[in-house]
């Protein structure tokens, strides 16, 4: 009987979305009549999903590999934000992105054949769904069963960073980028900068001992006009 019920709600759950009170009493007087008024009650108690959500669990039902690799990429973009590792949250956001791009599209689709509207708020909405569920250990149960009741609100990463992962984490990973790359420049600075007053050291010397000899070339060369000059002397 439970696979019964299992059943049942993963029809509940995949029915257009104005059958769903419907259906749901449905189901719940078929468990009752069944004996089982204990999980007919829980039936009962189901709320109505918002669209958006409902469409959500549709996506999550009909795109189970793409729902995978987003549930990865998520993954490995917190494995390398815990890591330190820059290279691999940008690897790991720009397979999300991907991801996310081809689950809107299909979104899309499910609201438009649905008859709901499938504007920029409802399709953002349901992209912030996928997100935060797909990052969300607990919740990412119920985004695999297809079963959400209601729109996903961020936690864990997505919380942690105030605004949608993919662009936090990235900012995150950019700002490391950045500071490590302000360390390295800062010690080739301070490098340059040792070079530079070794040179400067070494042109000064090269100054005094290049007026040191064009001294001692001044001094030869008075030596040898007043040597010619006593030797035309002798001469006369």
């Amino acid at each position: 009987m439970a696979i019964d019920k299992e059943a049942r709600l993963d029809k509940l759950y995949s029915a257009p979305l104005a059958e769903f009170t419907a259906l749901r009493n449905e189901i719940a007087s078929e468990l009752a009549a069944e004996g089982l008024g204990e999980e007919a009650a829980e039936v009962k108690k189901l709320k109505k999903p918002p669209v958006t959500a409902w469409a959500t669990n549709l996506l999550a039902r009909g795109a189970r590999s793409k729902l995978e690799e987003l549930i990865a990429a998520s993954e490995s973009m917190e494995q390398g934000l815990s890591a330190g590792r820059g290279d691999a949250v940008s690897s790991a956001t720009a397979d999300r992105r991907r991801v996310l791009t081809a689950l809107r599209k299909e979104a899309a689709r499910i609201l438009e054949e649905g008859g709901h509207s499938a504007g920029a708020a409802h399709l953002e909405r349901i992209v912030r769904n996928l997100q935060f569920a797909a990052a969300d250990a607990t919740t990412r149960e119920e985004l695999l069963r297809g079963r959400l009741s209601s729109d996903v609100e961020p936690s864990g990463l997505e919380a942690a960073f105030g605004t949608v992962g993919e662009d936090a984490a990235e900012r995150k990973a950019q700002e490391r980028k950045r500071e490590q790359r302000r360390k390295d420049l800062t010690g080739d600075l301070a490098e340059a900068e040792k070079f530079l007053a070794g040179a400067q050291k070494a042109a000064k010397e090269a100054d005094m001992a290049a007026a040191a000899a064009r001294k001692r070339v001044e001094d030869a060369e008075a030596e040898i006009a007043k040597l010619t000059r006593r030797l035309d002397s002798l001469e006369d």
